[in-house]
């Protein structure tokens, strides 16, 4: 795994305004990227300044230059970067992670409709069923999470991915080269409470399981 590195600093008035604005832009878009392991933004405050450093997860340098291009090296900007940064790095490092030991995901008591809205589901676009609230979260463009609740207070995790366009990205054809309906799904959803913390724990078994998917190490 790669871990891309990059830091820049704005006033400390602009904490709030610019993180929001990292999440709409850059972490957005990282996450939409094929490849991406994850995104972290850390903050600091130091006086009047404010030091904002981005760390991102590959799976491969070659996934880092589908987001960067073809010199990972540079660091990637948008257009009101100029607004918010009274410094920043021209370019990114990268570094290979020696150790992963992923922590679970915490949550701090809270609803469940708050925990829906921090992990990132919005309510489905789709029809749903009478009496049932549909939300989906798309962590990147192949990939959807949907969550089912229902109004005797509980709830189904499901996701699925789109398997066959994934694979063409990387030059591999799955069956018949229509990925139209190439997916892959669990084979047994999920159902517990509308509770924040049985969500949280869904969707971390759920990364749990796909990133164990490993062609190269099939046995």
């Amino acid at each position: 795994m790669i871990a891309r590195t990059w830091r820049g600093w704005a006033r400390s008035r602009d904490v709030e305004p610019y993180v929001e604005y990292l999440r709409e832009t850059g972490v957005k878009e990282l996450r939409g990227t094929p490849g991406n392991r994850g995104v972290f933004v850390f903050t600091r405050i130091d006086g009047d300044r404010a030091e904002f450093q981005v760390i991102s997860l590959w799976e491969s340098i070659n996934a880092v230059r589908a987001f960067a291009g073809d010199d990972e090296r540079v660091a990637v900007f948008y257009p009101d970067d100029d607004r918010f940064l009274v410094d920043r790095e021209r370019h990114a490092d990268h570094y290979e992670v020696a150790v992963e030991e992923p922590a679970r995901r915490r949550l701090l008591p809270m609803g469940f409709d708050q925990a829906l809205g921090r992990l990132g589901f919005e309510p489905s676009s789709e029809r749903s069923p009478r009496g049932v609230r549909v939300y989906a979260a798309h962590p990147n463009r192949f990939l959807t999470y949907t969550v089912q609740a229902f109004e005797d207070g509980t709830a189904l995790f499901s996701w699925e991915f789109a398997v066959g366009e994934y694979l063409a990205t990387k030059g591999i054809q799955f069956g018949s080269d229509e990925t139209l309906n190439q997916f892959a799904y669990p084979r047994q959803d999920l159902r517990g409470p509308q509770d924040g913390a049985w969500l949280a724990s869904a969707v971390e078994q759920a990364e749990s399981l796909l990133a164990d998917v490993r062609f190269d190490r099939a046995e």
